[in-house]
């Protein structure tokens, strides 16, 4: 469903492009396209009205075959708008034969204004519609976030929550505990985490440390490889007693880096590494954002117990996956923000500190900023978000009032807009604020599955 989602929201921006792009052809290539310059105008109007159906369509293809196939549609004329006027251009400004061209471009929007009217007309005779005010914009929900959660500002009234996972991992037990941080998407979980495991005391009481990204994605060779770098690995294997005869100095020396020589080890021969790595210090190693149990499962072999007081620590979204890996062990989950909680960070986020001046944040500013901080329910992310889109605005009550009425919009179901569903709103609201030339490339990216490689070129 996350693919259609996104296939919806790049049929939108490429629709957008293409109309901008054909304003600028009428701009530039007035003369070129003198003799079809009413029926690009015409198809640029179709375009634009169309544009505004699929804003529609977003919240009806999940529930709806035929409006996805009108998506698809839709989004390929319009990429089929864009090349044929493209390639025109290309070929007028590299030809003297201007009349041949002239009419194979007539030929080819004649050809696309029927595929045009042949749309129209299967929206009214299948009854294809778009408007529904019962059903809540589903937006960009499934788009992972990527901030980096260990900022100062991101802060706001955990000292509670902190003490008591600071408590938890510096606690002296004879046992391999794993102590997790729970709770939904966006609540701050990884912020919690990364600033605990920052502090002083904490990197004080344990011999080594690692902090391990898993995600869905995960690929347990990568996950052994990245810890045992980060835990100080030594390639000098014969004082570690580690296959003595294969792993010599002058194979060592083979390799150009401890990576590479890692690399060349399988699953089996990483976690006999480093558990005989980890068995005489005592390790804080944290797995953030674990999905499934297979997981842990599978690299908890390499994990001994050490010296009193290792802990492994999770951030996970499932309370299950926390019990199962530990049921002696209480889960910890970040509280949701109070109303002024978030308008604090709302306020962080979006003011730069040096432009307050000695007056603070006007009353107008503040009123408006703590009800939009408000209608993101107490969650942290959303409020960040906001704020940085807010930061790229004027501070001005006009271009405020503009923004709460997005956000209002984008929440009009109140019903439908609890917690998980208002990452989503402010994700998109920040989406749509992009350049019409940004969009596509956002999206594309976002078709990847996370963690993946994307190859350049």
């Amino acid at each position: 469903m996350a693919e259609v989602l996104v296939a919806t929201k790049l049929a939108e921006a490429v629709l957008s492009q293409v109309v901008e792009r054909i304003a600028e052809l009428l701009i530039h290539e007035a003369a070129s396209l003198r003799g079809v310059g009413n029926d690009v105008e015409n198809l640029q109007s179709e375009l634009k009205w169309m544009k505004s159906f699929l804003k529609d369509a977003d919240r009806k293809q999940e529930h709806d075959e035929r409006v996805r196939l009108w998506i698809t549609e839709v989004r390929d004329v319009a990429s089929e708008i864009e090349d044929s006027i493209e390639t025109y251009i290309f070929k007028v400004r590299s030809s003297y034969i201007k009349l041949f061209h002239l009419r194979k471009l007539r030929t080819k929007l004649s050809t696309i204004k029927d595929k045009l009217r042949s749309i129209s007309e299967r929206t009214q005779r299948y009854q294809i519609q778009f408007s529904n005010g019962d059903q809540g914009t589903n937006s960009l929900r499934n788009l992972r976030r990527s901030y980096p959660d260990d900022e100062e500002d991101d802060i706001i009234m955990l000292k509670d929550t902190m003490a008591d996972l600071k408590a938890q991992l510096m606690a002296l037990e004879n046992r391999l505990c794993v102590v997790s941080v729970v709770g939904m998407g966006g609540l701050g979980k990884t912020t919690l985490a990364k600033k605990v495991y920052n502090d002083a005391d904490v990197k004080k009481h344990f011999d080594c440390c690692a902090w391990v990204f898993l995600s869905q994605q995960y690929v347990i060779k990568e996950v052994l490889t990245e810890i045992l770098m980060q835990v100080g690995f030594q390639s000098d294997m014969n004082r570690r007693n580690f296959e003595r005869q294969k792993y010599t100095k002058e194979f060592l020396e083979e390799w150009k880096s401890k990576r590479e020589f890692l690399h060349g080890l399988d699953d089996h021969q990483l976690i006999r590494l480093m558990k005989n790595e980890l068995e005489e210090k005592r390790y804080l190693i944290v797995l953030d954002d674990i999905w499934h149990i297979d997981a842990w499962n599978r690299v908890q072999n390499a994990f001994p117990i050490g010296k009193l007081g290792s802990k492994v620590m999770f951030t996970t979204r499932i309370e299950t996956i926390a019990s199962s890996a530990d049921p002696l062990s209480h889960p910890i989950s970040p509280p949701f923000l109070t109303p002024s909680e978030s308008w604090e960070l709302l306020k962080r986020k979006a003011i730069p500190r040096e432009t307050l001046g000695e007056h603070g944040v006007p009353f107008e500013l503040e009123e408006l900023g703590k009800t939009m901080a408000e209608k993101c329910g107490g969650l942290p992310l959303p409020i960040i978000v906001l704020g940085g889109f807010l930061r790229t605005k004027i501070n001005s009550v006009d271009e405020w009032v503009k923004v709460l009425k997005d956000v209002k919009s984008r929440m009009i179901n109140q019903l439908q807009s609890t917690q998980q569903y208002r990452v989503g709103d402010i994700l998109e609201l920040s989406f749509q604020d992009l350049p019409y030339y940004l969009k596509p490339c956002f999206l594309y990216l976002g078709r990847f599955p996370e963690d993946s490689e994307i190859a350049k070129g």
